[in-house]
Parts: C-alpha cells; sequence; structure tokens
C-alpha cells in the first residue's frame, strides 16, 4: 500500500505505527464477502479510520478485532440490533 493517507482518526501515533487495513483485507481475514463488509459499514457497526488519495477505506486493527467479535456474536445468534446497542453505534 503506497498511497499517501488523507487523515488519521485521534491517534497520537505517526503512520508508520499504525496498520491499516482496506475492505480486500478485512475479507481475507474474516472470509466475509464483499456484501457482507459492505454492510456492517453501511450500518456503522465499523468505521474506517481513514481514506487513501485514491478513495479507498482504510481500518485499523482495532476495527479489524471488533469486526471479528460481531462475526462470533453473529454465530452466537446475537442480533444486529443488540450489537449495535453493545456497541453504542
Amino acid at each position: 500500500m503506497n498511497e499517501r493517507f488523507t487523515e488519521i482518526a485521534d491517534d497520537n501515533r505517526s503512520l508508520s505505527e499504525i496498520q491499516l487495513y482496506m475492505t480486500s483485507d478485512l475479507r481475507a481475514r474474516t472470509g466475509l464477502s464483499r456484501t457482507a463488509v459492505d454492510f456492517y459499514i453501511r450500518t456503522g457497526l465499523i468505521r474506517p479510520t481513514s481514506r487513501t488519495e485514491s478513495g479507498y477505506l482504510l481500518f485499523s486493527a482495532a476495527e479489524l478485532r471488533l469486526l471479528q467479535d460481531i462475526i462470533e456474536w453473529r454465530i452466537f445468534g446475537i442480533g444486529i440490533a443488540d450489537i449495535k446497542a453493545r456497541l453504542g453505534r
């Protein structure tokens, strides 16, 4: 990923210290489809940390972990509304 980042969420670390993931990375690490990842973004369950100059969404390691937690909660039958309430999002 050689693109410059246009913004970084509230974080005092430099860009070199922050691990960022594109949506394709999220899909590869979770096994979710593009549609499923887009759904979680659209509903606000996961939030992009920044965006490249080309417009690609980037996610922090914390958002990736959150997505993995969401997947686990869904496996246990927890509904989207309950997850949103749990996360306060």
